[in-house]
């Protein structure tokens, strides 16, 4: 009997001891010049930044027109494994409070509302650890940067130190870290201060040596937490040799940092182009053949000698036209410098960053697609954080998908693409299209026709059959035939500008409602808040009312791109409605969505001339009184080629620049040809079918129709 309980015990405790070494935390370390994971496979960490909880925020920008696992997610839907967090040491202080706001439905993920969860968090560090929480379960690697002591403080802070947080402050802080998420392998990394950029670097004073202060406070991490990985980046200045704050590393050769475990030290270095600043190196005649020396000398020694694996913390681009294209060609120039040696952040997903703009767009949801296209060819793939039998190592699709044109006016038609989708694990991916017009459609290609004008958001969902991802683009169909009111070009792609204001002068721009009895208007709405806290009409008659609140029966999102409201039971006829709204300088505009007028609300009596100029615009070939029936277009019907012929005393120098397209029943673009500077243009239809066609031809000057005529073949 002993001998059966004997040996049952050993065999609960040996499957016991089976199932913990299946599932491990997948924590890496360093070898030479590789990062490995536990498993002893070489990984990169390719990610970007996502600030926030650095600055006096408290929070990650951007969540408060998007919602933060959506964000998450579509950092990890674009191909990114890690996400680089700046933070500060003010946001661990008692005082420190947060307020998220909880609404709407988020752009790219849909779910509504935004931030359910996140709004009830009032302390920086719980809002942190449900990010934590998100990569853990979602196979994403964090790599924590101490950005700043104080809030935004990050460009006075020369040292690790300040008069307000000392070094001890500084090392017990990123104790409190280490122990928070030691149980926790999506945080893989801790970067001890961002670009200590006033601090020397050897042996000689230690109020001033950064890579001393790097040991003492890395051999405290790793007391309390021995698996991250410790991330030292460099200084400013070597010897007399300057480079990026952050980016040089020539003294690690002399002067190399020491960890009681070498195996979980890496440097870091940052690098940027001219747009942060214009350095002599740009602007010789040997660029950027001279870039790889200056890399080498001031950290790529590093991998090259077998000492380290880099990780370049922060490099960033806003502009590829920037200083005459020399901003672009560093930015693709240093990305195959790093090839698939290095592990990098891209700074950063936030488009509000002044030198460098963002992964995303204005919007906050939109992507600027030519930086993903530089950066895509060196993505490393997902590194699982729990690895083992029983582990989810499953990862999830990589989706894109590119849209033949945007905008348009009805019927419009697109194409859309997505076989620039991939699976890291090599799985058969699904494609499932939703217009955002209540059509759908499967597989990896498709077409559609948008025959009602209006904004609407494509999405696209790839699936591998367990995890899937997510992708959206916005199309903006719009009537451009219409002369009367004025558009201000909305939907604009910008969340709506703070204002607080009071008008006094009201214009009623095409036939909209008659407000002639208004006196003012006043509109407070505050972008950072959210709020908007009044919107009012006075009237000199009392009808409806001698003070009209519009707050209790509005309902907008000035917070997010296409910024819109819809007014109801306001009591003046012809308002209730939806529609558009932006500035005009200092004035305050709405659009309406469906009765062709918009109201100008002016700080000045000046009536807007925007009628005029959108009549002149929209008709750019009614130049000379001479009439748009007198473009010939023959001949009809057709059998081979269309010859369009444009009068000579029609347009200013005899050119004109403008395209032709060819559009079948079902508003599909089958043929387009461009016009450059000529006044003559012949469209093949051989191998088209017999049938009905509409010909319309653009002036891309204006970016309006010309013509539309019907074709017969």
């Amino acid at each position: 009997m002993k001998k059966i309980i004997y040996k049952l015990t050993f065999l609960w405790c040996f499957i016991g001891s089976i199932t913990m070494l299946a599932q491990q935390q997948n924590f890496l370390s360093v070898s030479g010049n590789k990062l490995i994971d536990s498993r002893g496979e070489e990984v990169r960490l390719t990610g970007v930044n996502w600030f926030g909880f650095e600055t006096q925020n408290y929070f990650p920008h951007g969540i408060w027109t998007r919602d933060m696992k959506s964000v998450l997610q579509q950092i990890k839907d674009l191909g990114f494994n890690t996400i680089r967090v700046p933070w500060c040491n003010e946001m661990l202080n008692p005082e420190a409070t947060i307020t998220i706001p909880s609404y709407g439905t988020d752009a790219y993920t849909g779910i509504s509302p935004m931030n359910e969860v996140e709004t009830n968090i009032t302390k920086p560090i719980e809002l942190l650890d449900v990010f934590v929480q998100w990569c853990q379960e979602n196979d994403m690697k964090i790599v924590l940067d101490n950005h700043s002591r104080e809030a935004d403080g990050f460009l006075n802070e020369a040292f690790w130190y300040t008069d307000t947080y000392s070094e001890e402050r500084w090392i017990n802080d990123w104790i409190f870290m280490a122990d928070r998420y030691k149980d926790f392998s999506a945080v893989v990394a801790m970067d001890l201060n961002n670009e200590p950029h006033g601090s020397s670097w050897g042996n000689s004073n230690p109020a001033t040596d950064w890579n001393k202060a790097a040991e003492r406070c890395g051999n405290a991490v790793l007391n309390v937490n021995p698996n991250v990985v410790i991330i030292v980046e460099g200084v400013g200045e070597f010897e007399g040799n300057s480079y990026w704050w952050g980016g040089q590393l020539m003294g690690a050769r002399q002067y190399p940092v020491q960890l009681s475990n070498p195996s979980k030290l890496m440097y870091s270095a940052h690098e940027y182009g001219p747009e942060v600043s214009d350095q002599d190196w740009f602007n010789t005649s040997d660029f950027p053949q001279n870039m790889p020396e200056i890399w080498e000398a001031n950290y790529d020694y590093l991998y090259q000698e077998g000492t380290s694996p880099l990780f370049v913390g922060e490099f960033g681009i806003k502009n590829q036209d920037a200083f005459g294209g020399i901003a672009f060609t560093w930015f693709t120039e240093f990305t195959k410098f790093m090839g698939n040696r290095y592990s990098w952040t891209f700074w950063s997903m936030n488009p509000n960053s002044g030198d460098t703009g963002g992964i995303l767009q204005d919007d906050w949801s939109s992507v600027n697609q030519w930086k993903l296209d530089v950066l895509r060819p060196y993505f490393a793939p997902l590194i699982p954080n729990v690895i083992g039998g029983g582990g989810n190592t499953n990862q999830s699709p990589i989706v894109e998908f590119t849209v033949s044109e945007t905008s348009g006016e009805p019927p419009f038609a697109i194409t859309l693409d997505a076989s620039n989708s991939s699976d890291p694990d090599g799985d058969v991916l699904t494609y499932s299209w939703d217009f955002g017009d209540g059509n759908n459609a499967n597989g990896i290609t498709t077409s559609h026709v948008y025959t009602q004008v209006g904004s609407y958001t494509v999405k696209l969902t790839v699936s591998d059959g367990d995890k899937q991802a997510i992708a959206n683009k916005i199309i903006i169909v719009k009537d451009e035939t219409t002369t009367t009111g004025c558009t201000f070009n909305t939907p604009t792609s910008e969340p709506l500008p703070s204002i607080n204001k009071s008008y006094a002068n009201i214009f009623v721009l095409g036939n909209g409602p008659d407000l002639s009895n208004v006196t003012d208007v006043t509109i407070n709405w505050n972008l950072t808040n959210n709020g908007l806290y009044q919107f009012s009409m006075n009237t000199n008659n009392g009808s409806p009312s001698w003070w009209n609140d519009f707050l209790p029966n509005v309902t907008q999102n000035f917070n997010q791109a296409q910024p819109e409201v819809t007014i109801a039971a306001s009591g003046f006829a012809g308002l209730d409605g939806d529609y558009w709204v932006t500035i005009d300088g200092d004035n305050f505009v709405l659009v309406s969505k469906t009765g062709n007028f918009t109201i100008y609300f002016s700080t000045t009596d000046d009536r807007p001339n925007c009628i005029s100029a959108l009549s002149k615009k929209r008709v750019p070939l009614a130049k000379n009184n001479v009439a748009i029936n007198s473009v010939k277009i023959g001949p009809n019907p057709v059998t081979d080629f269309i010859h369009v012929m444009l009068p000579q005393n029609v347009l200013l120098g005899n050119k004109f620049n403008g395209v032709a397209r060819l559009l079948n029943i079902n508003g599909q673009v089958v043929r387009k040809e461009v016009f450059k500077e000529q006044l003559r243009l012949q469209i093949p239809v051989i191998n088209l079918a017999k049938g009905l066609y509409f010909l319309e031809i653009k002036d891309t000057s204006s970016g309006v129709n010309v013509i539309k005529k019907m074709v017969v073949k």
